[in-house]
Parts: C-alpha cells; sequence; structure tokens
C-alpha cells in the first residue's frame, strides 16, 4: 500500500501545521495599485482658479478631478477674442503642469504631461466658445 506510512504524524506534519497557521494568521495587506497621474491639491485647483480668474474678460473658473483626467472650465465675456481665450486654456494648463504636477511645461508646446487635460471656454450663457484636450503624452493643446 503507498499511503501506508502516512498514516501518523511525523516531525514534516508538525512543521507544516505550524507554518500554515503562521501564514493564517498574517493580515492580509493589499497593494495600492501604482498610478502615472498625479492628484491635485485643494490648494493647487484653488491658485489656478485664482489666478486665472484675475485676467481680463474672465468672470469665473473651476477645475475638476477624476483619475487622471484634469477638466477645465472658464467662462469667458463675449468681448473675449478666440485666439485670447486660447492663451486662457493654454495658461491654465500650463499652471497645472507647474503647481499640480510640479512639471515645467515646454515653450511654444506644452510638452508632455503627467495628466490628461480637457479644457472649454464658455460664455455665460453656458454655450461653448472654444475647447481642447490635451493627453499625457502629447506635447500639444490646440
Amino acid at each position: 500500500m503507498i499511503f501506508s506510512g502516512c498514516t501518523g504524524s511525523n516531525d514534516t506534519d508538525s512543521k507544516t501545521s505550524e507554518s500554515a497557521a503562521a501564514v493564517s494568521s498574517d493580515p492580509v495587506v493589499a497593494e495600492e495599485p501604482e498610478v502615472d497621474y498625479v492628484t491635485f491639491s485643494e490648494d493647487a485647483i484653488n491658485m489656478v482658479t485664482t489666478t486665472l480668474e484675475e485676467n481680463t474678460g474672465v468672470r469665473d473658473a473651476g477645475i475638476a478631478q477624476r483619475d487622471e483626467l484634469i477638466s477645465i472650465a472658464i467662462i469667458v465675456d463675449y468681448s473675449v477674442s478666440e485666439s485670447y481665450a486660447k492663451e486662457l486654456g493654454d495658461s491654465a494648463v500650463r499652471l497645472c503642469m507647474s503647481l499640480g504636477e510640479g512639471t515645467a511645461p515646454g515653450y511654444p508646446d506644452i510638452g508632455k504631461s503627467k495628466n490628461d487635460y480637457l479644457v472649454g471656454i464658455y460664455y455665460s450663457d453656458k454655450s461653448e466658445f472654444v475647447s481642447a484636450a490635451k493627453v499625457s503624452g502629447d506635447p500639444t493643446l490646440w
């Protein structure tokens, strides 16, 4: 019979039982998944929105983050030109990269970022004036 030697207890059985008990009593620690984007602090968001709102023609500005996507909305006067609106959007992304990501944007292209950006420039009646998107691997916005 093949199993005849396995009916009794021996040193191997007791060591196996002890190590199984030791493993089962260890707490299970779930590792946080690594992310390749930056989560912005409230201070960074407030600093960017305050700075944007100081620009001529800007009525309001807001920033929201969902995972790696940073959404920037800027409300402007009807007198704002398209080129100025694009400058505002460009400045918003550059500020976010500098203050939130700690990345120095390039010029004239913004450069690669750690986050994706969606920029919308709107009139006060909520109609969209201009918009753009910048993905992390692309150095341009417009």
